[in-house]
Order: C-alpha cells, then structure tokens, then sequence
C-alpha cells in the first residue's frame, strides 16, 4: 500500500501513514513527508459515505489498487487490487448517491463497480474502447488506446453511469447501464471529453465542454435539449469542473484563469460571474447546498522561484459573492470530495489527502 498521510485541519493533528503502520506528530502540517517512488501518487478520490471511508486510486508504473481510508480517524482500510491490462491505468473513482458502489474508470474505458465489502457488482466497459497493442517483444511492450477517459458520474438513482470520453478529438458521454445492456451515447461536440454531471432527478446530463460551450442532454432520449455557448474562450479559459445545485435549478462550472460562474439549468443562461485568482480544479456543494466550495491554486514567480498557492474557496451559489473563510492549502491539490454533510471537505493532493472543517461562515 503506498504511502499517504492524512492531515485533518479542523483538530490540528497530522497522521502519516507506510503499509499498516501509523505515526502522529503535533502541529498542522509540520512533518516532512518521506521519499517516495515518482509512481507512488493519489490519482483520485471518492467518499463512501455508507461506510464513511475515503477511497484513492493509485496511478503509475504501480500494480493498480483502490486503498481506503477511515472518514473520522484516518485508519487504513484494506486495499482492493484492480486487474488491469499493464499498459492501462486506473484515472477516475465514484461513488454511488448512496455511498454503496464504488466506480473504478480506467483510462482506456473498463469501468469495475464494487460494493462496500470489495464485492465486484459489475464490470462495464465504454463501446470501442481498450489498448490496441502495438508491440510485444518480452522487454518491450507498447500499445495505444482507443479513446481516453475524462470524467465519470452516477445517475441519482444509482443504475446508470455516464462516462466522458475524448475519441479521435471528439467529444462523447456515453451512458452505461450498471445492470449491462446497450450503451447510449451522446455528441458532446469537439475537442476533449466534457466535464459531466447529472440533474438531480435524473433526466438530464450536462456537460461543460472544451469548446466553451454548455450543453444539457435528455438522457431517456438522447437527445441535445440546448446548448449555450460562453465567453470562456475569449479570455483562454476552458471549464475544468461542474456541479448542478440539490434543487436542480442551477448549475456551476470553474475553469482555468480566474472564472467561476452559475448558469440556469433550464437553459444555460449566465446568471453571474465571479473572479477568482488561479485556476478553478473543483467545486461542490457544503452545508447541505448553502455554499459553493471553490478548490483553487494559483502559481506565483517564475523559474527556479515558482510556487503555488491553493485554497478552499466558499461562495454564494444565488450571487457569486465570495464568502469569509477560505481555507488555505499547503500543497498543490488535485481533487475535492464533500463530505455529504457539508461540513468537512476532503482534499487530494500528489502524496496526501486532507480532511478540512468547513467553517460556519462559509454559509453565512
């Protein structure tokens, strides 16, 4: 199992963890991490809210597996391996609305669902997807795949995933039944796999494309229901996450050079738009929708003096204002999970994961 630390804010205690063992040093974030191998990453992360676990996916040159976390104490779980084809990769994990399932996507487009006792419940796989292999002479093995894995979402009810792919540089969310059968897929327009998202009754995907443009899909049908280009190409921005308000009347995307906004559901018109210095990397809902939670980084200098600077951002989802309490990050993050009560939030980073309070101001 590689090695992770879990740092939670809220109680100001750092937990490192190599294997099984488990070692705690006072202070917020003041043990240095130790070496690791450059494959050695956190790829992804997903909340399994029924058993209050955190699960990450490893990435690299690594046997693929799925480690686990406890939620409250940061205890390791075991481990479940994923069987991958060697020139293959786990990128993006999922939990299911009801925290029971868990989605493994591998970048070629397998996709393995599991339950809370690592039980496999489906193996599911993205129309033409797979390596096509190139080469295989014993110590030298290439191949090329087929389309590339973008993003991975649960339908509200549990039996449906869509998955976001970029194939030949176009874009295709492809919705696959968990109890097997046809696969639907849809036109997503060019360019690479959009970020996805379900409406919370489950009619309707949407999806933030690389092309600037928003587009809401009928998922019965298949059919587009509208499209709405933005201005996010104009100032060189592309949107980089989406989330869809609890009451399905809304929806936000962030994106790379500063812009957050919030679109109506029913026809993607902008309701506002904020600026925020960085890059937007993820967003999602705290204190039960009252909040929008804004993951952010922003690089400072250049060459040898380059840094980053992350925060945890909290606006209000009716204006765009930006609240009181952001939460300042020590590391370059990767990725954002809120804990469905909304009062903790979790972020991934290349060697960790953290375990943040959200604090009351961030509703107020």
């Amino acid at each position: 199992m590689i090695g992770l630390r879990v740092v939670v804010t809220a109680a100001f205690v750092l937990l490192s963890f190599f294997g099984s063992g488990c070692a705690i040093f006072g202070g917020r974030g003041e043990a240095e991490l130790e070496p690791h191998d450059a494959a050695h990453v956190v790829g992804s992360i997903a909340l399994s809210s029924a058993r209050r676990e955190i699960a990450f996916a490893t990435i690299g040159e690594l046997e693929p597996v799925v480690g686990f976390l406890d939620l409250d104490d940061g205890t390791a779980v075991e481990p479940y391996p994923v069987g991958l084809d060697s020139l293959d990769r786990i990128v993006l994990l999922a939990a299911s609305p009801d925290g029971a399932l868990l989605a493994i996507a591998s970048e070629a487009g397998r996709v393995e669902v599991i339950d809370g006792d690592r039980a496999p419940v489906a193996m599911l796989a993205v129309p033409g997807g797979g390596v096509e292999l190139l080469e295989d002479s014993g110590s030298v093995r290439r191949g090329r795949r087929r389309l590339t894995v973008r993003d991975l979402a649960w339908a509200p009810d549990g039996q449906r995933l869509a998955v976001s792919v970029t194939r030949s540089d176009q874009a295709e969310v492809v919705i696959l039944p968990r109890a097997g059968g046809a696969a639907r897929v849809l036109h997503a327009g060019p360019y690479g796999g959009p970020r996805i998202a379900f409406s919370p009754d489950g009619s309707r995907l949407f999806a933030a494309g690389e092309d600037a443009t928003l587009r809401a899909f009928d998922v019965a049908s298949g059919e587009l229901v509208w499209s709405a280009p933005t201005d996010w190409a104009a100032v060189r921005s592309h949107m980089t996450a989406i989330a869809v308000a609890p009451d399905g009347e809304s929806l936000f995307v962030a994106g790379s050079d500063v812009w957050l906004a919030g679109h109506a559901a029913a026809d993607g018109a902008l309701l506002w738009k904020t600026a925020l210095p960085g890059s937007g990397i993820d967003i999602g809902f705290a204190h039960g929708g009252a909040a929008l939670a804004v993951l952010r980084e922003r690089y400072v200098g250049a060459g040898d003096t380059k840094t980053v600077e992350a925060s945890l951002v909290f606006v209000d989802p009716a204006t765009g204002a930006v609240r009181e309490g952001a939460v300042e990050l020590d590391a370059e993050p990767i990725g954002l999970e809120v804990v469905p009560d909304g009062d903790r939030a979790v972020v991934a980073f290349g060697r960790f994961v953290q375990v943040v309070a959200v604090p009351a101001t961030a509703s107020d």
